[in-house]
């Protein structure tokens, strides 16, 4: 669970505001494929990330974090072994 939350379910601005203050910037999202939950990737620049999953009544609750993170790709179709 992420360290500096007493939670692993807030409000998606209480959620946003605590990742945003203490470092974190929103890098990804996508709807899910029934298209009632928005996934957020959040990272900061010591490569920490935090996923978390928004439903439509707003609550955002932690999926996964961790420590270590790499961009692979920056652009789809583009060559990760170049």
């Amino acid at each position: 669970m992420f360290p500096l939350l007493i939670a692993a379910c807030l409000n998606f601005s209480d959620f946003d505001k605590n990742l945003r203050s203490s470092g974190y910037q929103a890098i990804w999202r996508g709807l899910n494929k029934t298209q009632d939950t928005v996934n957020i990737i959040y990272q900061n620049e010591q490569s920490k990330w935090v996923v978390i999953a928004v439903s439509p009544n707003g609550t955002a609750c932690e999926r996964a974090s961790g420590n270590v993170s790499e961009i692979i790709i920056q652009k789809i179709g583009a060559d990760i072994h170049g």
